[in-house]
């Protein structure tokens, strides 16, 4: 049904302000979401490289102590006695500093 009077024109049911604070809203939802995804996706790749970082800390460790066992075998093979290197310890380094 088109209207035969165009001069009789009717408010719409919503006010402008609504509509403005709708579409308002809308705007802020999609940029929130846009950056929930974008974090998601961030925290996602972290996560990957510290499990990356994680399983080469573990590799690392196991070779070592296998080397450890390997050594340990081999002293005892030949009679001999395996000493393990002694660990740097920081206080070591740092009273080198502090002879200030």
């Amino acid at each position: 049904m088109s209207n035969s009077f165009p001069y009789l024109t009717f408010p719409s049911a919503v006010p402008e302000v609504v509509l403005k604070q709708r579409r308002s809203a809308e705007r802020l939802r999609a940029e929130r979401a846009a950056r929930a995804l974008k974090a998601k996706a961030t925290h996602k790749a972290s996560r990957q490289v510290a499990l990356r970082r994680a399983e080469a800390y573990v590799a690392e460790y196991r070779r070592q102590e296998r080397m450890e066992v390997a050594l340990r075998r081999e002293a005892k093979a030949t009679g001999n006695f395996y000493v393990p290197p002694r660990l740097r310890s920081p206080s070591s380094s740092v009273s080198a500093v502090s002879t200030v």
